[in-house]
């Protein structure tokens, strides 16, 4: 519990210097671009497009794929982008927090700085980007004929789920990574495999009975639950309250991540310079 506690203060004292770093960073990478922000928007709206395309026109699955509690039908562009937009955040919170630690090397090796903040600024960084994101997509979902629901506030406890997530895994991973860089090639191969096993691009409830096991086993995968969590929340009205097994599963998980990112962080705090 030492170490819980350790980078627990570590990262809380440090907040306002991870918000500096994230929004430092953000900004960096737009001085060196003549669009600037616009790219945040444009990358993945041609990933989105290139998606929809080949999904909902070329595969023919640009149909309903449910009906809201109003009573009208949910069709595939949309479904699809809010579960791709959430990729868009977790998939590179995951991959760049892997190498948070070894990419601050001549910052870790010059002065003291509080290492277990660094997969925090990564996350941080990228939420800036996925809040402008998803605004985006609930200004395009109401000029599309969604109305607006309180339940969308809900998004704000699925960004909560998967920004402790991404943290707790980046702790563990940016210290792995310290040993063998190995590990972020790993971490990257595994994320592109883990986007088409998880129903993002495709619906899960078309999965016929022989796929029993693996829905099961689908339905602990923590990405599921924030994936579908937010598309619960925009368009299905589903409170995380109709899911109390799924989410004490979820945070037993990142209880679980984040004990042992702490232990690591802690054990191995004076140690990353030897690593470098």
């Amino acid at each position: 519990m030492k170490s819980v506690f350790f980078v627990l203060k570590e990262n809380i004292v440090n907040f306002h210097r991870t918000l500096s770093i994230a929004k430092y960073e953000l900004i960096a990478d737009m001085r060196d671009s003549k669009l600037g922000i616009v790219w945040n928007v444009l990358n993945p709206l041609i990933q989105i497009t290139t998606y929809w395309f080949v999904f909902g026109i070329i595969l023919n699955r640009n149909r309903a794929v449910g009906m809201s509690p109003n009573g009208y039908g949910i069709s595939y562009l949309p479904w699809m982008v809010v579960g791709i937009s959430v990729w868009f955040f977790i998939n590179p919170c995951i991959v760049k927090g892997c190498n948070s630690i070894f990419s601050k090397r001549k910052i870790i090796s010059k002065m003291k700085f509080p290492v277990s903040i660094l997969p925090a600024t990564v996350v941080m960084k990228e939420l800036f980007s996925h809040i402008f994101m998803v605004a985006l997509v609930l200004v395009i979902l109401v000029l599309r004929g969604h109305k607006p629901d309180l339940m969308w506030f809900q998004i704000i406890y699925y960004m909560f789920c998967a920004v402790c997530f991404t943290i707790s895994l980046g702790m563990i991973t940016s210290v792995l990574n310290m040993f063998s860089r190995d590990v972020k090639k790993l971490i990257s191969a595994c994320m592109r495999m883990l986007m088409y096993l998880t129903p993002i691009l495709w619906e899960f409830k078309n999965l016929g009975a022989d796929f029993a096991p693996y829905k099961t086993l689908m339905k602990l995968n923590p990405l599921y639950y924030i994936v579908e969590g937010y598309r619960g929340s925009i368009f299905f009205h589903d409170s995380f309250l109709n899911h109390p097994a799924q989410t004490a599963f979820f945070w037993g998980v990142v209880i679980f991540l984040f004990t042992v990112g702490s232990i690591l962080m802690y054990r191995f705090k004076h140690k990353f310079i030897d690593m470098l």
